[in-house]
């Protein structure tokens, strides 16, 4: 079954007052999916870096989208307290051979691209510099809602853009292949490398059919066949 691991860290001496609410209405949005049996989701609300250790391990063959909110930055993600470095963790990402996105939603993850790229992740979404806890919330939640109805990555990535540009028009956005130069303001981008570019039209798995009750019919009629014979 198809995994989507969210990681949540939250620092109790500078706590993001947005991110529980971010971690909440994206579950709710996805649940319903879930429910259908299209995904499976693994939903951490304080990460550590034994648990993201553990849990990359234990799914590696099954994850396909690996999603981070919290504090982090341009060498590291910020987990429970403790800063787990970005190399790290970009190892473990790229052994997950079915993994086709990494969302990054912290400050200044950019910098963490380039490695991932070269890990063979097809996509990475990041931020270049500080981004707002509120601005970081409704990126998010429009992004899976629009993945929620099947949209693409791509599709999705401007949906939220265009949320974001709703709250402050001069929030600046890009798209390249491979990494991006930080600049001085805020920036969410989508990353991919040149030969990866078809990762851009990934979408939700839908999960496969449930033959359960085509077996059962079957059984149920061997059984009848089987009683008749006696």
């Amino acid at each position: 079954m198809d995994i989507l691991f969210f990681a949540f860290a939250n620092d109790r001496d500078n706590p993001l007052p947005s991110l529980e609410a971010e971690d909440e209405f994206i579950y709710s949005l996805l649940a319903p999916r879930q429910a259908q049996s299209h995904f499976v989701i693994h939903r951490d609300q304080s990460v550590s870096i034994e648990k993201l250790a553990e849990y990359l391990t234990l799914y590696r063959h099954n994850i396909v989208l690996f999603h981070y909110s919290g504090h982090a930055g341009k060498e590291h993600l910020s987990l429970d307290d403790e800063q787990a470095s970005a190399y790290g963790i970009a190892e473990m990402l790229g052994n997950c051979p079915r993994l086709k996105a990494v969302i990054l939603n912290g400050c200044s993850t950019a910098g963490q691209v380039t490695r991932l790229l070269e890990k063979q992740v097809p996509l990475v979404i990041a931020t270049s510099s500080s981004v707002e806890d509120e601005k970081a919330k409704e990126f998010a939640i429009q992004f899976y809602r629009s993945l929620s109805n099947q949209e693409t990555i791509t599709q999705a990535f401007e949906a939220a853009r265009g949320k974001v540009l709703t709250i402050q028009a001069s929030v600046p956005f890009v798209r390249d292949t491979l990494s991006v130069d930080a600049p001085d303001e805020p920036v969410w981008g989508i990353f991919q490398t040149a030969d990866l570019i078809e990762a851009q039209e990934w979408s939700l798995p839908l999960g496969s059919s449930n033959t359960t009750g085509a077996v059962m019919a079957v059984n149920e009629l061997l059984l009848e066949t089987l009683v008749s014979a006696l």
